[in-house]
């Protein structure tokens, strides 16, 4: 039979654990509202990537450009 000293002490185990798991709990929130704004950044990250990407394939293109098409200066 269970005397109170152990009921006691088992109770005690068990707010411990309820403690530990609200804990864990709050800190597995946290960590999913940081691992969300990870994302949103990441995504807004990529985007600009890919638009600085086709902005430079831009620029090449028009310093590519072939110079036979421009007139000459005039001193020519």
């Amino acid at each position: 039979m269970i005397d109170d000293a152990e009921v006691a002490r088992l109770e005690q185990r068990i707010t411990e654990l309820e403690t530990r798991v609200a804990f864990m709990d709050d800190l597995v929130a946290s960590m999913n509202d940081i691992v969300a704004l990870q994302d949103q950044r990441m995504f807004r990250l990529q985007t600009e990537v890919e638009r600085l990407r086709e902005d430079l394939g831009s620029v090449r293109n028009s310093l590519m450009a072939d110079f036979g098409d421009e007139t000459p200066p005039p001193h020519y």
